[in-house]
Formats: structure tokens, sequence, C-alpha cells
């Protein structure tokens, strides 16, 4: 894992970069599907069939949800941010349910990907483990959620 200084001179001493995949489960290499080109995605994803346009494989460093909030020194967690693209569902559903004891907070972009993951799954399970869920659609497929602890 490589960290790397803000750009920012407001931000060098509380905010860190590093660059690597999260997953749900801890792995050392993650495939990620992207478009064919130099430009930066916007949809690049762990899925396979996420984007039509995601024909180039890149294998990138990972690092699961548990193993950075494992080295975080704080036990609490107030804002938990994920836009990942179809990732969301490895993420929350792998990762140790005990774990979203210690997140307050939680802001989270959805996509229905199939009968299995869409967003209705991902709130009851969400609220399942102790969180006050709502959404609102911002695309056909795509939803942006916040669940806070009840």
């Amino acid at each position: 894992m490589r960290a790397v200084a803000s750009s920012n001179p407001k931000f060098d001493k509380c905010v860190v970069i590093n660059s690597f995949a999260v997953t749900g489960t801890s792995c050392e290499m993650l495939r990620i599907y992207a478009q064919d080109t130099e430009d930066n995605q916007v949809v690049a994803s762990s899925l396979k069939g996420f984007n039509i346009d995601n024909t180039k494989e890149i294998w990138v460093p990972a690092i699961s949800l548990s193993e950075i909030i494992g080295r975080m020194p704080e036990e609490r967690i107030d804002l938990l941010k994920m836009d990942c693209e179809g990732g969301e569902y490895d993420i929350v559903f792998n990762s140790p349910p005990g774990l979203f004891r210690q997140i307050e907070r939680m802001l989270i972009e959805v996509h229905d990907v199939d009968s299995q993951s869409n967003v209705g799954t991902f709130s009851q399970y969400l609220e399942h483990l102790g969180y006050h869920v709502s959404y609102v659609p911002i695309n056909g497929f795509c939803y942006a959620l916040e669940a806070y602890r009840r």
C-alpha cells in the first residue's frame, strides 16, 4: 500500500490518499473492468458486465473494508461515503456485520444490478444491521442512499 500526500495544503496533516481498490473480502489484487482509453474512468467496475464499454481488464492492489477500519485509530466512524460502481454489494455484504456498529452514517451510490443486487435488498440488509435507510433515484438504475444508525 502506497500513501500519497494530499495536494491541498489544508489537508496535508489529516488526509492520506492510498491507491487501492476496496473489497468486502481480503485479497491482494482485484480485477477491474474499464474502458480501453487513457481518459479518466467514471464507470470502471469490478463487475464484468457493469458497462458495455468496459472491455479492458486491469489488476489493481486491493484491501478490505475490515482491514481499513482495523488500521484506524478511532473506534467510531462518523461518515462512510461509497461510490464504487456496483462494488457496494461485495463491500457491504461480505464485511463482518459487527463492523457496521462502528459506522454512524453512510452515503452510498447504489446500482440495481440484478434481482439479488438492487437497492431494495441492499436497504433491507442495512436496516437489519440497525440503520434507518432512505434513497432517491439518480437515474433508472442508480440511487443515492443515506443510512444512519437508529
